[in-house]
């Protein structure tokens, strides 16, 4: 069984997976190579399992040591992170120490105390040693995004805002972080400042259907004629990019379309073709997919 399960392919549902797997790892006959395969198995399929993770990662540490060598002090961090997803603080703590102990002037430690202070919601002392790490390393990345998210966790969307706007200043390539900004400008209902950062994202990412459709709803959101014209063509163009599961773009179109044609300006004829094609297009993949949903869509669409 166990073996069958590490050579299971992500086709398979994940919910499923991660249940068989977490019945694996209450196999205490398990050797070490067996567990050691199962840690690997849930780290290079990027799934969650923070409970198998904890229960294996403890089981090994305790018992494996010498085998495990260097490699304890990095499964450490990791049972550490997963008991955290778990809740586990206490757990969480104990890991903690062991890292501490070993390395008690290491930054990624420093890092992993603050995380843990988050957890705690201590965020004084989360923020205390970000900007610490900061002063004397303004380029350190996991600093800076965590300082951002003990914000975030306190409601401080502006001083998010503000330091994201500092650390962009920095690197300004990395989408994951104009995404972000972008989010905290939605929140904050400023939209005009959201849509330039969608546009960093769309210039480093234009194969992304997402970011398209994002751009797009950000466009139909804004209002006003010229808006939602630009708006169609992403919408467009995120069904062109994906035309399968996209069925947000769908409606976002269909919406912007009636939009447009209750304002009474635009070629209504073309208008109402493409409007027929996305109502008739949504309609069948609710057929197909959700029939018992089926007449409240034709309903709502009518």
């Amino acid at each position: 069984a166990f073996w069958s399960v590490l050579t299971m392919t992500l086709e398979c549902d994940i919910v499923n997976l991660e249940k068989q797997l977490q019945e694996v790892s209450l196999n205490e006959s398990a050797s070490y190579t067996q567990q050691w395969d199962l840690l690997n198995f849930v780290k290079k399929s990027r799934l969650r399992c923070s409970s198998v993770v904890v229960a294996e990662g403890t089981r090994l540490i305790k018992h494996h040591q010498t085998r495990l060598g260097d490699k304890k002090w990095e499964l450490c961090e990791r049972v550490f992170r997963a008991a955290l997803d778990c809740g586990d603080g206490r757990k969480a703590q104990l890991f903690l120490k062991l890292l501490q102990t070993k390395f008690p002037k290491s930054k990624r430690v420093e890092i992993l105390n603050a995380i843990y202070s988050e957890f705690r919601e201590n965020f004084d002392h989360a923020e205390y040693i970000y900007y610490n790490i900061l002063e004397n390393d303004p380029t350190h990345v996991i600093a800076a995004k965590r300082l951002v998210c003990v914000y975030k966790a306190q409601g401080l969307h502006s001083k998010a805002v503000e330091r994201l706007n500092k650390y962009l200043a920095l690197f300004t390539c990395d989408t994951s972080a104009w995404k972000e900004l972008g989010e905290l400008y939605i929140s904050q209902r400023n939209y005009s400042q959201a849509k330039f950062c969608l546009e960093e994202v769309l210039l480093a990412e234009p194969q992304n259907w997402l970011n398209h459709l994002e751009y797009a709803e950000l466009l139909y959101t804004l209002g006003g004629h010229r808006n939602l014209e630009t708006a169609l063509q992403y919408y467009y163009q995120s069904l062109e990019l994906n035309s399968e599961s996209n069925l947000r773009s769908l409606y976002g179109l269909t919406m912007a379309l009636r939009a447009i044609s209750d304002s009474g300006k635009g070629p209504k004829n073309g208008n109402a073709e493409v409007q027929q094609w996305s109502t008739r297009r949504i309609l069948e993949i609710y057929e197909d997919r959700s029939p018992h949903l089926f007449d409240i869509v034709d309903s709502v669409l009518s």
